[in-house]
């Protein structure tokens, strides 16, 4: 398809030189300017699309002959190992200019026994895919005439996904179970009431809640833990949380380290 697309633009190439040479130049100019083009074009024509398919049924006939050769015993040895050492590579060339047209940083490895095997008489291997974020393996098919198509793939084993599933899961009905009006009522009120009772007696007017529900004041320099709130909302939810405080009459404000309580 590519190479067709390739022959049709230089066509209107060739096209529109000879419609600007008929414009613009007559007589003897003329003539040698169309010589010129067009055997420019057929030049282009020659090396771009049928030098290809010549290399192409060579090397399919040298890999048929390779692959249905009985090997001998003896010094062909070698050289049958050689060549078809070769020619795979040939192949390998072709499979990572095609892969890293679309993906330039990848690089791949056979994942199929007797790769020559399939490029000769046609099928499907398969290959692992290294580098590319959406895909990891890739399905090589050959057909009788040398021709190489590469699906992509995305191979997940069923107990990744099942996991992965889970935790999705269990992420999203922990999120839509969240309320801090109710996290309020059942776990707050009575632990902040009666904080802030006795820290009041103290002579304390404030207080921090962090975000892991730890409840802090300061003494002197340091900062020393009073108490601590289980399940304590998680910090999208401190605007919310801030009203419920307000309705309770205990004032809050969002500050770096988490919730400041004031009174």
């Amino acid at each position: 398809m590519r190479r067709f697309q390739k022959l049709k633009s230089s066509a209107v190439t060739l096209l529109i030189a000879v419609l600007a040479i008929t414009c613009f130049t007559r007589g003897v100019l003329q003539l040698s300017l169309y010589i010129a083009a067009f055997v420019a074009w057929g030049i282009y024509a020659f090396i771009s699309f049928v030098v290809p398919i010549i290399k192409r049924h060579n090397y399919r006939r040298e890999v048929k002959r390779i692959v249905n050769e009985k090997p001998c015993k003896d010094a062909n040895d070698d050289n049958y190992e050689r060549l078809s050492y070769l020619l795979l590579c040939h192949v390998n060339h072709r499979i990572t200019g095609y892969i890293q047209s679309t993906y330039p940083d990848a690089t791949w490895a056979w994942r199929t026994d007797k790769p020559a095997y399939i490029m000769a008489n046609g099928g499907t291997g398969r290959i692992e895919l290294f580098g590319v974020k959406e895909y990891n393996f890739a399905d090589i098919s050959f057909d009788n005439d040398a021709n190489i198509d590469c699906s992509l793939l995305k191979i997940v084993s069923l107990k990744q996904a099942a996991q992965t599933e889970c935790k999705d899961a269990s992420a999203d009905v922990t999120k839509s179970e969240i309320d801090p009006q109710v996290w309020f009522e059942k776990s707050g009120r009575v632990i902040l009431k009666n904080l802030i009772a006795e820290l009041g007696s103290r002579g304390h007017n404030t207080l921090t809640i962090r975000d892991d529900g730890s409840c802090v004041v300061k003494q002197g320099e340091k900062e020393i833990e009073v108490s601590h709130l289980e399940a304590f909302p998680e910090r999208v939810y401190h605007p919310k949380l801030i009203k419920v405080f307000a309705g309770a009459g205990i004032a809050a404000k969002t500050v770096d380290a988490g919730l400041a309580v004031n009174w």
